[in-house]
């Protein structure tokens, strides 16, 4: 290298002739003569290469330079201003010769860069439009509304090598100690960065103006391999504070990944902003490995971790270990303080290590030195305390490093997303925040791969610490407020004034009050938590039987208790299908640094720790047995005394105080997902689900499934208030259906005659130990059961009556089914009669068995001969719940005033009370919250979603327009050439494919059919899935390949898998099949859309290489429940019925094709086989 001269200055007593370089030198960079008046100025960080170690200019008054730079070739024109030059012979102080300072730091070869004149730079400028960068084009992005690209250069001619002199001048001003490349050596590379602007002359193409540049040299790597070492790295005054830094950097490294002869990459002397910015780029890189996933960070620093980080961006094993502890302390919750001892101790571990001297060491210190010597270096190690104490400083200051790396994450990352956002991540938050902020109604379409679930988190947690902040700001504002009224001349102008003033003020501090109160019970369920901990489990003993337990009259008072003074704060509601969906939202949210307050909501079979109320399996039964254990107790009578309670609750898991220390601990954030609160809960005797519950007022987020969040009387009796929180509904596409399904209620003949005969044997047998009272509300009730049970006996035609028209029909019109409903809840009837159901059941089999004589009885005895001893793994027979349950559903449907409530009569069959409109039932929700989102992979068609949030009523009016929704749609991360998709409307032999339901069971047409699947099948590798639009359509098909012997063709070319209606075990069939399917023959799965496998199932990469649809999965129109439904919606507006029957299809259509291209480096190819694709597919079919 080429070492830059540096001059000493001479010193001068008249003060008014010294000016501070750093103050009076400026830098400009234009494009033309017409822009150095007004282009920006700016200040060098250093000019002592140019003016010597004082930084000072002796010998003009008022001085100033400016050298302005042409912004692409990198040529400069000095401008030297002063009002009065020093006089050599009166000071004895030569002034200082400006141009030759300037051009002394210059390459004898680059003299020429510099001109002296403006004439001279209008020459230059003039030729700046055809700058063309030099090397490969390796980089294109936009930043700032600005394009940029980045170029490489490995190789050197000698017009290059002017270039690179003249933008390594810039160095002497920007970079401490700066030097020029040796140009001679070729192990130099070097990369830049230029804003490329179009071209406003007429002329194809860009014009150019340098942001920056990066050198590396390329070190030696034993034993064919290279080292680069960043030597300098500089970016332009006019483009920093805008981004673009990172992502230069992010694309050097990036490239150098790809270069195999790489080892790592390392810096030369990093100065503290370059170590920020590398720290930034590659935490952000790093950060996207599941090798650094918050949960393996918690397990310390492996050899994993750096062979994952070096492959994936050559990053040396200093750095790794670096950016590992970042991450960790990123990941780390603020108020988790076992994680940050943890991390702390790892920390000083690493720290300690240059300080420790082993034995080893001094062996080798006492063979190398004498005695005077080794105790000298005794004497130098420091003490234990010492030591301590100087570990502490050392981590204090690397901690504070780290915590700019990760303010810097979280502010450049306006959603704090744990990876590089792709466009349509960004595009998908920024437009959840505005539906948000807007408390609007939102559509999101983002197809699988996209990180839905992530990007929703990270918009909707970000928006909720974003508002709580700005809500207590704007609280405190109020009531920081002046006096409005003061100064009011006009008294009632100033008494108006000033009580709307203190309106505004009274509720904000009730608002205030209100956050006081979380923050503080949260607060006090910290301390009790760390108590509790102190204090120990509690044990399961028989002392612990005379414990207070919390019966269900408790709850309830505590429950009134805080509906009077409700403590709870602004949360988001998420509810999902499944489980396991559930389970895994949160696994998503590990992977933030979000830890808000989280609940999981599951129910009893899920979260219940009772192993004797678990082994019912039944969720209905469950419940029951739950109610019956908490209502259950033992007591006593002694003579001449009143009845003794011994023990209030039989179930060792209901218990006040453990509940509450559960509770405190999920408030806490300690507890997250079902399985942990589940264990907690075994370990520590207490009731999981009912801590859950108890937690909703003070959790930030609230996981929970479908049938608690759309059901209002499920989400009331669950304590759910939605009212101006946040809502999310995931996999909303068939949001529509599932809230029809859930107040669906049916009752059949038989379910009704059993209840009939119930209710009359419990009469008969307890009638003289009934008071009058319930006595008569029984018979009530008996006699409302017989009217429908006679009206379903006798009715003769189908037919679908109004809720009003059914109790006319039935004779109920003087019975209060209101009445009777409240009588059953506060009695439970249904629970009562539940018990006396059971032991009847049993004596009706005990009778059956009684009477087995003759033939039967000789049958009976020799079967039980020749049976086998029973398997001691079969499970004892189930309990079957009570027919009352169903037949209270059904009256509650009929209690449900509502226009849109219909009973579909099946004469001698059943009773089904359905909701011809469920879309109002989702309107009256989304119009309590503060905003709802409606998310989903596949969400077209979305008109009958539109439709059921603009006519909110039951009875059709008009509520809100459809441009009060927010509607946004991702585009697809995998690539077009990734993707295959074609429509075949003929077979092989000119046969048209139109799968009409009447076409088939055309053999033709299904000759047809088969030869075209079979020549798909052949061209397919690995797996295939073909989906039929029935079942009857599938058995239909595997009927005629038998008889045709076409099976055996199908099965020659793949291993078969076929999906069956009815109880068939899905997750086998799918394993079976994914085995196969990534064997060397491949497999071909027979499925059907709408069946178990065509939701939430992936046929990523091997397993679905080819998804093949088979006709279009339109309902039955002859079902009497669709033609209600159309009808109705008819009425509202003409065509709403048959864009109900079309989005039933085409939705079923979208989630089977959804089930193929799951990321972003799958491949496949999509086929839709029927004639009708040619034209009604058009703009339906999502992707």
């Amino acid at each position: 290298m080429v070492q830059m001269d540096i001059d000493g200055i001479p010193s001068s007593s008249n003060d008014e002739y010294v000016a501070d370089g750093l103050e009076c030198v400026s830098l400009k960079f234009v494009r033309n003569v017409d822009e150095i008046e007004d282009a920006e100025a700016y200040a060098p960080e250093y000019v002592y290469q140019h003016f010597g170690e004082n930084e000072n200019i002796v010998g003009y008054k008022n001085f100033s330079l400016t050298i302005v730079y042409s912004e692409a070739t990198m040529k400069c024109y000095p401008i030297i201003k002063y009002d009065k030059k020093m006089d050599e012979a009166k000071e004895g102080v030569q002034a200082d010769d400006i141009m030759i300072k300037l051009k002394d730091q210059l390459p004898v070869e680059q003299m020429e860069m510099q001109v002296e004149s403006l004439d001279e730079f209008r020459a230059v400028l003039a030729k700046e439009d055809n700058f063309k960068p030099y090397g490969e084009l390796i980089a294109k992005f936009s930043s700032g509304g600005k394009d940029f690209q980045i170029y490489k250069n490995e190789d050197s001619n000698p017009e290059f090598e002017r270039y690179l002199t003249r933008t390594q001048t810039l160095a002497l001003w920007y970079i401490h100690a700066a030097e020029y490349t040796d140009t001679s050596d070729d192990k130099w590379m070097h990369f830049f960065i230029y804003e490329a602007r179009r071209r406003t002359d007429g002329v194809d193409g860009n014009t150019y103006a340098l942001a920056g540049y990066c050198s590396l040299y390329r070190y030696y790597g034993y034993p064919e391999r290279i080292r680069p070492r960043i030597a300098q790295i500089l970016l332009l005054p006019q483009y920093r504070e805008c981004g673009i830094g990172a992502s230069f950097l992010n694309r050097i490294y990036k490239d150098l990944a790809t270069m195999k002869e790489v080892m790592d990459v390392t810096a030369e002397d990093p100065a503290d902003g370059f170590l920020y910015l590398r720290d930034y780029v590659e935490a952000l890189n790093l950060s996207t490995l599941s090798e650094f996933s918050p949960e393996k960070l918690k397990e310390g620093f492996t050899e994993e971790m750096y062979t994952a980080a070096n492959k994936a961006f050559k990053t040396n094993k200093r750095q790794a270990r670096r950016i590992y502890e970042i991450l960790r302390l990123r990941s780390i919750g603020k108020k988790d303080e076992a994680a940050l001892k943890a991390f702390r101790l790892d920390v000083k571990k690493r720290l300690d290590i240059p300080m420790r001297r082993t034995d080893k060491d001094w062996k080798k210190i006492n063979a190398a030195l004498d005695e005077e010597e080794i105790n000298q270096v005794a004497a130098s190690t420091l003490s234990n305390e010492e030591k301590m104490k100087q570990l502490q400083q050392l981590y204090e200051a690397e901690v504070e490093l780290y915590k700019k790396t990760i303010e810097r994450m979280d502010k450049m990352d306006e959603f704090s997303f744990p990876y590089p956002p792709y466009p349509i991540q960004l595009d998908l938050m920024r437009e959840l925040d505005t539906c948000l902020e807007n408390k609007k109604t939102g559509i999101f379409e983002s197809p699988t791969g996209t990180g839905k679930s992530l990007s929703v988190l990270c918009a909707t947690l970000s928006w909720l610490e974003k508002y709580n902040k700005t809500e207590e700001e704007r609280l405190k504002n109020i009531l920081n407020e002046k006096d409005e009224a003061e100064g009011e001349k006009d008294w009632m102008l100033a008494y108006k004034k000033k009580k709307e003033q203190n309106i505004l003020k009274d509720d904000a501090r009730n608002e205030m009050e209100k956050r006081d109160k979380v923050k503080e019970k949260i607060r006090k369920a910290e301390e009790r938590r760390e108590e509790n901990k102190k204090r120990g489990r509690r044990e399961k003993k028989e002392e612990d039987e005379d414990d207070d337990c919390v019966v269900e009259d408790e709850i309830e008072v505590d429950q009134e208790k805080e509906e009077e003074e409700p403590i709870t704060c602004k949360k988001i509601f998420y509810a999902s299908r499944t489980h396991s969906q559930l389970d895994q939202i949160l696994q998503e949210l590990g992977k933030t640094r979000f830890r808000p307050r989280v609940v999981s909501l599951f129910s009893r079979s899920i979260l219940c720790v009772n192993e004797d109320v678990l082994a019912l399996k039944t969720n209905s039964l469950i419940n029951e047995r739950c109610m019956e254990l908490r209502k259950k107790t033992a007591t006593k009578r002694e003579p001449g005394k009143a009845i003794i309670t011994l023990h209030p609750c039989s179930c060792d898991y209901y218990k006040a105080d453990a509940i509450e220390a559960l509770t405190n601990e999920i408030i806490s954030c300690r507890l997250t997902n079902a399985s942990e609160v589940v264990k907690e809960g075994k370990e520590s005797l207490a009731c999981p689900y009912f801590a859950s519950r108890r937690s909703i007022p003070l959790a930030e987020l609230v996981l929970l499934p479908y049938q608690v969040l759309l059901h209002e009387k499920t989400r009331s009796s669950w304590g759910i208030d939605i009212k101006d929180n946040v809502v999310i509904i995931d996999e909303a596409h068939n949001v529509i259906q599932t809230i029809g399904s859930l107040y669906t209620s049916e009752l059949t003949l038989p379910t009704l005659t059993a209840a009939l005969s119930l209710l009359r044997q419990y009469c008969d047998q307890f009638r003289l130990r009934l008071s009058a009272r319930n006595l008569a509300n029984i018979r009530l009730f008996i006699t409302f059961v017989a009217s429908l049970e006679a009206f379903l006996r006798n009715v003769k035609s189908a037919s679908t009556l109004k809720i009003e028209e059914i109790i006319l029909k039935c004779n109920l019109v003087d019975i209060s089914l209101f009445s009777i409903s409240d009588y059953m809840e506060k009695v439970d009837l249904c629970r009562k009669m539940h018990g006396f159901y059971l032991r009847s059941m049993r004596g009706i089999l005990k009778e059956r068995q009684e009477k087995s004589t003759g033939v039967a009885a000789l049958l009976k005895k020799k079967k039980e001969e020749v049976a086998p001893p029973p398997s001691p793994t079969v499970s004892p027979p189930q309990r079957v719940g009570s027919p009352l349950f169903t037949i209270k559903s059904f009256l509650d449907s009929l209690l449900n005033p509502c226009e849109d409530g219909r009973i579909l009569v099946e004469p001698g069959k059943s009773l089904k009370f359905i909701l011809l409109n469920p879309g109002a039932r989702l309107q009256s929700l989304v119009s309590l919250t503060h905003s709802s989102l409606l998310v989903g992979g596949t969400m077209e068609p979305a008109g009958v979603l539109i439709a059921a949030l603009t006519y909110s009523t039951v009875d059709g009016d008009y509520e809100s327009p459809s441009s009060e929704i927010s509607r946004f749609s991702c585009s697809h991360v995998v690539p077009n050439e990734n993707v295959m998709a074609m429509v075949i409307g003929c077979g092989s032999n000119g046969q048209r494919l139109e799968l009409k339901m009447e076409n088939r069971g055309n053999e033709q047409v299904l000759s047809s059919l088969c030869s075209s699947l079979l020549s798909l099948t052949r061209l397919s590798p690995s797996g295939s899935v073909i989906f039929f639009p029935s079942y009857s359509f599938l058995n239909t098909f595997i009927a005629y390949c038998e008889k045709t012997k076409v099976m055996k063709e199908f099965e020659s070319i793949k291993s078969l898998f076929i999906e069956k209606q009815g109880a068939q075990d899905a997750s086998k069939l799918l394993v079976d099949y994914s085995r196969a399917a990534r064997s060397t023959k491949g497999a071909l799965l027979l499925a059907v859309m709408g069946g178990r496998l065509s939701e939430g199932i992936n046929f990523n990469d091997e397993l679905g290489r080819s998804v093949i649809i088979v006709g279009l999965p339109y309902a039955n129109r002859g079902s009497i429940e669709l033609q209600e439904r159309m009808k109705y919606l008819d009425g509202q507006r003409s065509g709403r019925g048959n864009e109900l029957y079309e989005s039933l299809c085409w939705h079923a259509v979208n989630q089977a094709v959804g089930r193929a291209l799951r990321h972003r480096n799958d491949w496949a190819s999509i086929i839709l086989v029927d004639y009708r694709f040619m034209s009604a597919g058009e703009g339906k079919v999502s992707g």
